[in-house]
């Protein structure tokens, strides 16, 4: 697991791919509560291409 924050374009793929919208003033929160699941052991990982494999967002 990598110690690197989720990034905006990842953030946006993820969203997506659940079929979520969010308002951009919520961006920030989402980013810092993906955070805490991780530092609390969530098995949340970057990916190198998410648009490339969306399957791969899921996988446990």
């Amino acid at each position: 697991m990598t110690d690197q924050p989720v990034d905006d374009a990842t953030l946006d793929i993820v969203l997506a791919f659940a079929g979520l919208n969010p308002p951009e003033e919520c961006r920030a929160g989402i980013i810092a509560n993906l955070a805490l699941l991780r530092q609390h052991g969530a098995n949340l990982h970057l990916l190198d291409n998410p648009a490339s494999d969306p399957a791969e967002m899921i996988t446990p």
